[in-house]
């Protein structure tokens, strides 16, 4: 009997968490979209659409604690290469990313409902279909673009998420990214994600998240094989905090 009403609590809280994320993300995007002809964005990131997104994890009870490196500049423009596991990454970036950023993900996401559109205002980068020289150059324009605006670019360089919890080989094309539009790089670590929700499961569970955001590691004048290197070195640093089972 208390497995059966700890199963039932578990379904009623993972009805509240998926009502409370949609809901509030368009809550977030009406604000977003009604105050956007008075302020600019950045302004509108830094008091709504941030701090709205971070403040989920409250709604969600879920205990969260960022950890900055030493070495970590807060105010240069970055792109932030995250471990991918579930529906809370984008609310885990908005509460450890200290300045306005916009993420990088496959245009088809744009059309979701209410996550999309709130990725469309908030300058997303669109990921084109086809793969090859011209979809790299088109993602490396928008980035540049992106830093003209004097934003940050969130990633996950896995490109899927997890499915056993573990952090897998990065694409180099984010850090190719990087190089091309005049950004270094900055890992973000999340740990413990993975035990609140799983890849094609609805169900999820109360939690602690701890995050680590390491150094900006610069990319100016790398080789490609320098490049691939970093790429390795960034995996390697957040798969050390993701998988630590302490």
């Amino acid at each position: 009997m208390s497995h059966e009403k700890s199963s039932i609590g578990l379904v009623m809280f993972s009805i509240y968490v998926w009502m409370v994320c949609f809901a509030w993300m368009f809550l977030l995007f009406v604000a977003t979209v009604v105050v956007m002809p008075i302020f600019p964005y950045r302004r509108t990131h830094d008091h709504i659409a941030a701090p709205g997104f971070g403040f989920v994890l409250k709604l969600l009870f879920v205990d969260l604690h960022i950890d900055y490196d030493p070495q970590f500049d807060h105010q240069q423009r970055s792109v932030f290469c995250q471990n991918h596991v579930n529906l809370l990454d984008a609310f885990v970036a908005s509460a450890a990313i200290p300045h306005v950023f916009c993420g990088l993900m496959h245009s088809w996401q744009f059309w979701i409902p209410i996550y999309g559109w709130m990725m469309r205002v908030s300058k997303g980068i669109a990921v084109p279909k086809k793969s090859g020289a011209n979809r790299l150059g088109a993602i490396v324009e928008q980035a540049k673009k992106r830093k003209d605006m004097n934003f940050s670019i969130l990633t996950f360089p896995e490109g899927h998420r997890t499915h056993d919890g573990k952090v897998h080989e990065f694409r180099k094309g984010m850090f190719v990214m990087a190089r091309e539009a005049g950004y270094p790089v900055v890992p973000i670590a999340v740990h413990g994600n993975f035990a609140i929700n799983q890849k094609g499961s609805f169900v999820f569970r109360p939690g602690k998240i701890r995050v680590k955001v390491g150094p900006q590691f610069p990319t100016a004048g790398l080789s490609d094989e320098q490049l691939t290197a970093l790429a390795k070195k960034v995996q390697v640093w957040i798969k050390e905090i993701v998988e630590d089972p302490a």
